[in-house]
């Protein structure tokens, strides 16, 4: 029987040809290497760089007993716990390798250091493009370089608004709240917010009402929800997330998608000063590009992150309101000089405890409280290695720095022993710096950052006008429930009078 070769990996050359190719190409190699080692030693000694602590490992490489013990912690919804007792035990900044070379760290210095003063010394991790940009496309959450930039220049106008956000279409919307949200009876406030949120999200981005506060079994909710879930998958597995294939994935990202081109495809048949008329986020866009790609992707960008945080946001906050009635009272005193009117623009700058509440609730639960950053040079971290930990960090190109922001708002010698208990009185008087990163920081900071506070800010005092008390119908603590956010577990059961 006749054997066909379909490749010869010789290429057909002379073995003595190739033993010499193969030599020439390990002795490269070796010498890059070693070249690259030397260079490294001296740029370590220049800047002072000593060993870091490092988590053991019996597996260097894959480094099977961390992937254990995520998966473990992950599974009983005491994620942010565990990292959080490996700062404890390994300090504030220290190495693991898995699959990769990571320096984790909750020191405010290292975080300054990675989104601000060494910023082009950083970019976004492989994991995050890949988990956000097959549902957003090309936006401000997922661009890097000149393409964010570009974006940031495109977006930054429209949040300078100080009409943003609309209060009296955020109006519209909580009037229907009222009326659908049950009294005197348990309710998860978690689910309504997140409706809320979706449809005040969908009204100021395309100009559109969505009623998914009215309507149970509404597409769109449920298209977000399962979207939201496969980013969250992805960011957790990686490329091993395609092992759980999910049926619904497909058709609630083109439902979303499709939400977006409808309304692209009317921005873009109307003139500019037709889209003056128009309040929606797209249509401000649409103002100075019409390219699809774009369009879709910045208002997809702000679609999730405007729905997502916020209903977390609050969601966290009411869960603790329903276990402080002293602050639920303290709020309602603080706003007795609206007289049940509904707060003005320039009103939501002079309530100080409704801020003080809005903080606490992000430093307790940051709705992003966990963010990495991969080293596109070498370069290094200012404090973390050497005996007291204080001398700088190495970080080589391609390495991973992961920080926790939740970890960093509960370190005792930064917020006081009390950091688990839910305290707005911490803030009098409080100026915060690099130790306090609700929103990021840096040149990426939040673009929405004062829209999202404002927002919360109104839906905050509209609900204490509403509602004489709260009351928490859930005995459990507070557990995580991370998807795109980070929201409260257990959903937020209370009752409200």
């Amino acid at each position: 029987m006749d054997v066909i070769i379909l490749f010869d990996p010789t290429f057909g050359l002379p073995r003595g040809l190739l033993a010499s190719l193969t030599t020439c190409a390990v002795i490269v190699y070796a010498g890059n290497h070693i070249l690259l080692s030397s260079a490294r030693r001296k740029f370590r000694r220049e800047h002072g760089c000593q060993s870091i602590r490092s988590l053991p490992s019996s597996d260097p490489i894959w480094n099977i007993s961390l992937v254990k013990e995520t998966v473990k912690s992950l599974n009983e919804q005491r994620f942010l716990p565990a990292i959080s007792d490996r700062f404890t035990k390994y300090g504030n900044t220290h190495e693991f390798y898995s699959n990769n070379h990571v320096i984790a760290t909750c020191d405010p210095e290292n975080i300054k250091c990675v989104l601000a003063t060494s910023f082009r010394d950083f970019d976004l991790t492989s994991s995050r493009d890949g988990a956000f940009r097959p549902v957003i496309g090309h936006g401000i959450f997922t661009n890097s370089g000149p393409l964010w930039e570009e974006s940031r220049k495109l977006l930054r106008p429209v949040f300078a608004d100080t009409r943003l956000p609309d209060l009296d279409s955020l109006e519209m919307h909580l009037a229907i709240l009222f009326k659908v949200l049950p009294r005197d009876s348990r309710v998860d406030l978690q689910e309504y917010f997140l409706r809320l949120l979706t449809d005040t999200t969908t009204d100021l981005v395309f100009g559109s009402n969505e009623s998914c506060q009215t309507d149970g079994a509404s597409e769109l909710f449920g298209a977000m929800d399962v979207c939201t879930e496969k980013i969250h998958r992805v960011v957790q597995l990686g490329k091993m997330a395609k092992l759980f294939p999910d049926s619904n994935y497909r058709k609630s990202l083109k439902h979303v998608r499709r939400l977006a081109d409808v309304n692209i495809a009317r921005v873009t048949s109307i003139s500019d000063d037709e889209r003056k008329k128009c309040p929606s986020i797209l249509d401000s866009i649409a103002s100075k590009t019409v390219d699809h790609s774009i369009l879709r992707g910045e208002s997809l960008s702000l679609l999730f992150a405007g729905r997502d945080t916020n209903a977390a946001l609050l969601g966290n906050l009411f869960f603790q309101l329903a276990r402080h009635p002293h602050v639920w009272n303290r709020l309602r005193d603080e706003i007795l000089f609206l007289r049940g009117k509904k707060p003005t623009a320039q009103q939501l700058k002079s309530v100080k405890y409704v801020t003080y509440c809005l903080n606490e609730a992000l430093r307790l639960h940051p709705v992003v409280p966990l963010n990495a950053r991969t080293a596109v040079r070498d370069c290094v971290l200012p404090v973390g290695s050497g005996r007291d930990g204080k001398s700088p960090v190495f970080v080589e190109k391609g390495a991973v720095v992961f920080y926790s922001t939740y970890s960093m708002h509960r370190r005792e010698d930064i917020w006081g022993t009390d950091t688990d208990l839910f305290k707005p009185e911490r803030w009098v008087g409080s100026k915060r710096s690099w130790d306090y990163l609700p929103f990021n920081g840096g040149p990426r900071i939040c673009i929405g950052q004062q829209f999202a506070l404002k927002t919360a800010a109104y839906i905050l005092i509209r609900m204490v006008q509403e509602f004489e008390t709260i009351e928490s119908r859930d005995s459990r603590p507070w557990v995580e429930g991370l998807s795109l956010t980070c929201s409260s577990g257990n959903g937020t059961q209370v009752t409200l009078h």
